[in-house]
């Protein structure tokens, strides 16, 4: 009898050994299999640029639409916005769409204007989110006269899964 209880308790110390060291890979491995990182910014970019020309006021740069099942979270918003006459500037410029969140975006003249073009650019870093089927939208408005002007847009950002 007391042969069997050394031999069983051999046999737990053994086990309680081997339980140490091949528990923890196994649980590690398991942990690995249920955790993703399936929102991260870097695996889900997103950019896209668009443009609308010969234009009046205002000029409504429109973006793909949200596909289904994802949500698009803008952080920068670039505008491009050129002129036929110098007397002719952006009024105002938004980030806009079907999420009725706006951001307006402060536009400068670039210092390398021609004597038949004015060229204004903005770039502003946004925090935006449009969800399934939403459309971002980027609008100008001119001030002053009925000139026709061209507009070229780019926003970007990351897409998110909605579970």
């Amino acid at each position: 009898m007391r042969n069997r209880l050394f031999a069983l308790a051999g046999i737990l110390a053994i086990l309680s050994v081997l339980g140490r060291f091949y528990a923890v890979p196994a649980m590690a491995q398991l942990r690995a299999a249920i955790v993703q990182d399936r929102d991260n910014q870097a695996r889900n970019f997103y950019q896209e640029s668009e443009s609308c020309t010969g234009f009046i006021s205002p000029c409504t740069v429109t973006f793909a639409a949200v596909p289904a099942g994802k949500r698009l979270i803008v952080q920068q918003v670039s505008v491009l916005a050129q002129f036929s006459a110098s007397t002719t500037a952006p009024q105002f410029v938004q980030l806009g769409g079907t999420n009725n969140f706006y951001q307006y975006i402060p536009m400068a003249p670039v210092p390398m204007n021609t004597a038949t073009d004015w060229v204004y650019v903005g770039h502003v870093g946004v925090q935006a989110s449009y969800d399934a089927a939403q459309v971002p939208s980027v609008y100008v408005f001119m001030g002053g006269g009925g000139a026709q002007f061209d507009v070229g847009a780019s926003i970007s950002g990351y897409m998110v899964d909605i579970p």
